[in-house]
């Protein structure tokens, strides 16, 4: 059984939406294997990440990147511009 969060009714504000990309090299998705798969997060402002889709199109990413960000949060596009340090 897992612990009780400790403030139930915390809430964090999304920061970003990310799109990046990894080759999936194991695991237990069969269908990703040895294949570029990319990966849409939404980032939070304590510093976690919530992922909210991935696939195998880089098309569908940046629509499902759009539509996760509402027009209300930034889009970080990792893909193309590269990760950030």
């Amino acid at each position: 059984m897992s612990e009780p969060s400790p403030n139930p009714d915390q809430t964090f504000n999304v920061t970003a939406i990310r799109i990046w990309s990894s080759m999936v090299t194991g695991g237990t998705m069969l269908e990703y294997f040895m294949k570029q798969v990319f990966f849409v997060d939404m980032e939070l402002d304590d510093g976690s990440v919530c992922s909210m889709w991935d696939g195998l199109s880089y098309e569908d990413a940046i629509i499902a990147a759009g539509e996760c960000a509402e027009g209300q949060y930034p889009v970080h596009d990792d893909v193309v511009v590269g990760p950030r340090h």
